[in-house]
C-alpha cells in the first residue's frame, strides 16, 4: 500500500494503523474502506490464494478487529478477534495454506466473505 497523505494521517491519528499498512506492504491484500455518511466506519480486507484459500479482515476500531481463513470449498479453518494490532500480528503468524502448521479442519462456515445479495456486515456485527 502506497504511503498517500490520506495513509499519513490516518497513521498519526491510530498508529496501530501502522500494523495494517505493514501487512498490505507485505502480502497481496485488498483492502476497502466502509464509508457511511462521510466517515469510514471500517476496513475490510481479503487475500485469495491460488490453492483456493482465502483469507478476510475486518476492522471497526483500534480495539475491534477480526480475521479468519476459508478452505477452498467453503467453510472456517482459523478465526481470530482482538485489537488491530493482534489481530494483524496473528495474521502474520498465521502459516501458508497446505504448510506444516497451518490450520486445515473446517470449523464453522462464516458469512464474512461477500457474496452477492449478501451483507456480511449484519450477519457478523449484527448491523
Amino acid at each position: 500500500m502506497k504511503m498517500t497523505d490520506a495513509v499519513r494521517q490516518a497513521i498519526a491519528h491510530f498508529p496501530e494503523l501502522a500494523r495494517l499498512h505493514e501487512l498490505a506492504n507485505t502480502e497481496v491484500w485488498t483492502f476497502v474502506p466502509v464509508v457511511a455518511d462521510g466517515e469510514v466506519i471500517e476496513v475490510r480486507g481479503a487475500r485469495a490464494w491460488r490453492t483456493g484459500w482465502a483469507d478476510a479482515f475486518l476492522v471497526r476500531y483500534v480495539t475491534d478487529a477480526m480475521a479468519l481463513r476459508v478452505a477452498p470449498k467453503g467453510g472456517v479453518v482459523w478465526h481470530t478477534d482482538g485489537s488491530l494490532v493482534e489481530v494483524v500480528d496473528s495474521l502474520i503468524d498465521l502459516p501458508l495454506p497446505g504448510t506444516p502448521g497451518a490450520p486445515h479442519l473446517i470449523t464453522g462456515h462464516s458469512s464474512l466473505l461477500w457474496t452477492p445479495g449478501h451483507d456480511p456486515k449484519a450477519a457478523v456485527w449484527g448491523a
